[in-house]
């Protein structure tokens, strides 16, 4: 579902220097040998390193380390993980099968996955970025989240339910 693969792929296509840090336990282990195999043949100036699982309560400071996360996702219904790195001020550059949507901040970018030279471009424009660029997006990641928690009716809608199960 998290299209590590097809990342991976569009890194292969890139001649800037790219560091990939990927986190979290390896629950299809055919598709991660598959992911391996495509590491090994990325070009010298692509980086992975693999962190392998977390603990919830260090996500936000790890997010917060990134100039941006890359998530070509097959499909989420909310995307947690979105608005954690938002929350942490990390810029998101999303596939278009998430409800997340773009804003005026910029710090969410969505492109199709059948655009491959479109992801190619935007992740060659993040390397390019200067580092104001990097904190106008960092400070309109944290923007977004802080609108979106304060406003979004899925927060008036879990605490209706989890207010009716306490009752």
């Amino acid at each position: 579902m998290k299209n590590i693969d097809y990342l991976l792929d569009i890194l292969s296509l890139i001649t800037a220097p790219v560091q990939l840090d990927i986190y979290g336990p390896i629950e299809d282990k055919i598709y991660w040998v598959h992911c391996i195999e495509l590491i090994k043949k990325l070009p010298n100036n692509i980086r992975v390193i693999l962190n392998g699982p977390i603990s919830p309560n260090m996500v936000s400071s790890i997010f917060a380390k990134y100039d941006y996360f890359l998530f070509p996702t097959r499909g989420e219904n909310f995307g947690h993980v979105i608005f954690e790195c938002l929350r942490a001020g990390t810029p998101v550059l999303l596939s278009d099968r998430t409800p997340w949507m773009p804003d005026d901040t910029g710090a969410v970018s969505v492109i199709p996955l059948d655009n491959i030279s479109g992801w190619r471009e935007a992740i060659v424009k993040v390397v390019e970025m200067s580092h104001e660029e990097h904190e106008r997006l960092r400070f309109g990641a944290i923007s977004y989240a802080n609108t979106y928690a304060k406003y979004d009716s899925t927060r008036n809608d879990n605490f209706e339910i989890f207010s009716k199960a306490l009752n």
